[in-house]
Formats: C-alpha cells, sequence, structure tokens
C-alpha cells in the first residue's frame, strides 16, 4: 500500500490516523511537529501526508511551504478545524490536495486517501542524480522497491501524482 506521513502535535489523533492507516495496510510515519514532519518529509517522501493545520512553533501552512519547496506535486491532506476558511484559501493556492475537517469519519478518510491514491502518476523529469547522464547500469526493483539506474536509486517517492492536464 501506501507511504503515509501524519503530522500532528496531537498524540491522540497520530495514534488513531496511525492505527486506522495500518489496518488498511498503509506503513505509517508520525511526526509531533512541524519540523520534526518536514524532517522525516525530506527524508521519506511519503506518498500522501496528512497535516494538522493548527500546531505550536510551526503551523501547517509554514510546512506546507516547506513541502512544497521540496517537492511542488507531493499530496497533502491539511486537517482542519472550525473557523480557517481564510487559512484555507491561502493553503489551496500552496497546492494542498484536499481538506478534512477534525472529527471526520472513517468513511472520508478512506475516500480521500483512495481518490488520491488513484490519480495517474507520472515521473519526475529529472531525478536527482550523482551524474547529469543515467549510464548503462540497470538492476532490477530489490526487495524494498527501489530501482537503481546508473548513480541514481528511484523509488516510488521519485513518482508523483498527476494532478491533470498542466
Amino acid at each position: 500500500m501506501a507511504n503515509i506521513l501524519a503530522v500532528d502535535d496531537d498524540e491522540k489523533i497520530r495514534d488513531l490516523l496511525s492505527t486506522l492507516l495500518r489496518r488498511k495496510g498503509h506503513h505509517v510515519l508520525t511526526a509531533s511537529h512541524g519540523q520534526k514532519g518536514i524532517d522525516v518529509f525530506r527524508r521519506e517522501r511519503p506518498d500522501v501526508t496528512i497535516l494538522d493545520f493548527e500546531m505550536p512553533d510551526m503551523d501547517g501552512l509554514a510546512v506546507l511551504r516547506q513541502i512544497r519547496e521540496i517537492d511542488p506535486h507531493a499530496p497533502v491532506i491539511m486537517l482542519t478545524g472550525a473557523g480557517t476558511e481564510a487559512r484555507e484559501k491561502e493553503a489551496r493556492e500552496l497546492g494542498v490536495t484536499d481538506f478534512l475537517a477534525k472529527g471526520f469519519s472513517l468513511h472520508e478518510l478512506g475516500a480521500t486517501l483512495t481518490q488520491i491514491l488513484k490519480r495517474p502518476i507520472k515521473k519526475l523529469e529529472r531525478p536527482h542524480c550523482s551524474n547529469d547522464r543515467l549510464g548503462e547500469q540497470e538492476r532490477e526493483h530489490d526487495s524494498r522497491g527501489h530501482r537503481e539506474i546508473g548513480n541514481c536509486d528511484l523509488t516510488r517517492r521519485d513518482i508523483r501524482h498527476d494532478t491533470g492536464p498542466h
């Protein structure tokens, strides 16, 4: 299934998301604050990030901005509370994929993830490699789903969900 990062300062929400998503077969990473979420995102490149709007020190919008600098097309679901319309507009401008209101149902979470994960995927036009040409070495997928081409180590994280016509 998918690698999903849940970033929320509320331990109960993180634990709930982790439990529910693992039961659905997903691999779940969690972060208790914004900077940790950015660090995990940068290192792991999850298929989907679930991000709380309201967190101390660094709010969800600041985290979303950082994620967009790392990967402009990474799917991000924002968890919202009451009275966040102006902030939701700003998140839309930053390219948030979807919103879930806190108190969401299991059905809403599942439907949102299914919709995001079913989107067509495309390879990044130019993967981050240590050389400019791919070279001739090529290896089939290893046990982690990685594929080595030249000096590049490509994973599903190097493939992004297509959001439609550009």
